[in-house]
């Protein structure tokens, strides 16, 4: 109960400013963000977790598995279909 509470005032305080700011952007440029950003937060937490050069060892031993290449695609595509519908959703205004 109270998680709709709050999904409803953090989606309505953030929800036109997300959307005007995804709006600005090609739909591929924010795919390959996503795509980088997932693989950047991979990198950066398997080397917190485990140090320098064991973390870089363990994040490119697992960069080609099926894992490793479907989620961060099916992320970029979960950040493609939402610019998609935020941009139905805000329309282009006219100004007289």
């Amino acid at each position: 109960m109270h998680d709709d509470i709050i999904w409803g005032v953090l989606s309505g305080l953030l929800g036109n400013g997300v959307a005007r700011f995804l709006a600005r952007f090609r739909y591929v440029t924010v795919f390959a963000a996503v795509i980088i950003a997932i693989y950047g937060m991979g990198f950066v937490g398997a080397i917190r977790a485990y140090g320098l050069h064991s973390g870089a060892k363990l994040f490119l031993s697992r960069l080609l598995t099926p894992v490793g290449v479907l989620v961060p695609i099916g992320c970029g595509l979960l950040a493609i279909g939402i610019a998609f519908i935020v941009s139905i959703g805000t329309g282009r205004r006219r100004e007289p």
